[in-house]
């Protein structure tokens, strides 16, 4: 998700009476896993290094890999109907990087 998609989120948040003490979660509405994410980094970064999915340095919080989803995703559809904020696809973004 890019940074302008979420600094208009908070401005029309702070424009709207609407939002008034509300909380909202602001994320592109498209699934992208978590793999496909990690694996679109060293393009895009320049990294040239191994990527071990699903490792974890030794100074890393231990949890059990059953607790590692597959899907990390937040539901906007609260600030969207809400206030009518929207993210842009995040495999748009990535494009317009790469």
């Amino acid at each position: 998700m890019s940074v302008d998609d979420h600094v208009n989120a908070y401005l029309l948040a702070m424009k709207s009476e609407k939002a008034t003490i509300e909380v909202f979660n602001v994320s592109p509405s498209n699934l992208v896993t978590n793999e496909k994410f990690t694996s679109l980094l060293p393009e895009i970064i320049g990294f040239n290094g191994k990527i071990v999915f699903r490792s974890y340095p030794p100074s890393y919080p231990s949890r059990p890999i059953a607790q590692d989803t597959d899907y990390l995703v937040l539901d906007s559809t609260k600030i969207r109907e809400t206030i009518g904020a929207r993210a842009e696809e995040f495999m748009d973004i990535v494009k317009e990087v790469c």
